[in-house]
């Protein structure tokens, strides 16, 4: 059996905590899941905090996975789903290949539709229905 761990950039995973968010909080998370032995490490790909509210802080998942990739030496890294409407897909496919080489072959490409409507028109994406995103 493998064992991944999804470490949030969104601060506290419920909306009660309070925690802050920082890359050192997650840097330390993540140095210590691969201390543990869990096998791989996913973060979330969004652009707002669906958790604590739009205007709440996030860290971006592609910058903490680069700025992770050099700081880990073995556990995998992934996003748990990265929007496919965020980026073009030449930049998307020339961002995974050199996550790929930053990380020593241990990324793990993820794509979905994205689900955080607010997201999509705040960057002035077009929105459509769960269909036509995954078409």
């Amino acid at each position: 059996m493998k064992l991944g761990i999804c470490i949030s950039l969104q601060g506290g995973w419920l909306k009660d905590l309070n925690e802050p968010v920082s890359f050192d909080s997650v840097r330390k998370i993540a140095l210590f899941a691969e201390a543990a032995g869990f096998d791989s490490l996913w973060l979330p790909d969004h652009l707002l905090n669906p958790i604590h509210g739009e205007r709440a802080p996030c860290l971006e998942g592609w910058t903490v996975a680069a700025a992770l990739a050099p700081l880990t030496k073995r556990i995998k890294l992934a996003h748990t789903t990265l929007s496919a409407a965020f980026r073009y897909p030449a930049v998307l496919a020339k961002q995974a290949a050199t996550l790929q080489e930053i990380s020593g072959g241990r990324f793990w490409l993820s794509l979905g539709a994205g689900f955080f409507e607010p997201e999509f028109r705040a960057y002035g994406l077009p929105w459509a229905e769960h269909d036509a995103r995954i078409a």
